[in-house]
């Protein structure tokens, strides 16, 4: 872009207002989506509860917890110990991929000139347990891990076309 003089500012903004729309629709799309698969891929599974829990929605959170999409055999009956982990968070893929089928719905409705929000909640009783770290399957912390692959999913992907 070249150099403008303030009061040319309404102007500008008026000329690039629908690539602006465009843009930011795109950007909180990709950020949430990539926060949001983040976030059930590295959820622990025992019952495939606290997965299926990854719900997205637009303009306002969702309030209850839902059952299992699909229902899986617990971590605990199915692990034993020296065994290959075959049931491993890793391994259970029918509650991810559900879980990607809805939030891919719910972000393709979010258009920044009419939505405010796209929020990615999970109501399971037991989530916050996970996420400091209370099963053997994954690390703590990992609510603060998709913030940093939502980020790192959108550096780069905005630039404004001259308008000559």
């Amino acid at each position: 872009m070249g150099v403008h003089l303030f009061e040319d500012l309404p102007k500008l903004m008026e000329q690039y207002s629908d690539q602006i729309v465009e843009l930011t629709t795109m950007v909180v799309q990709k950020a949430a989506l990539a926060g949001g698969d983040y976030l059930a891929r590295e959820t622990p599974v025992d019952t495939g509860v606290a997965r299926s829990n990854w719900i997205m929605s637009v303009d306002a959170p969702v309030n209850s917890a839902i059952p299992a999409y699909v229902p899986y055999p617990t971590y605990r009956l199915s692990h034993r110990a020296g065994e290959a982990d075959g049931f491993s968070r890793k391994s259970e893929t029918a509650n991810l991929d559900s879980v990607r089928v809805q939030h891919s719905s719910a972000a393709s409705k979010f258009q920044a000139d009419r939505n405010n929000a796209i929020y990615i909640t999970n109501n399971a009783p037991h989530i916050d347990l996970l996420n400091e770290g209370r099963s053997p399957q994954a690390d703590a912390g990992f609510f603060d891990g998709s913030v940093d692959v939502a980020i790192k999913s959108i550096r780069g992907t905005w630039q404004l076309k001259e308008i000559p």
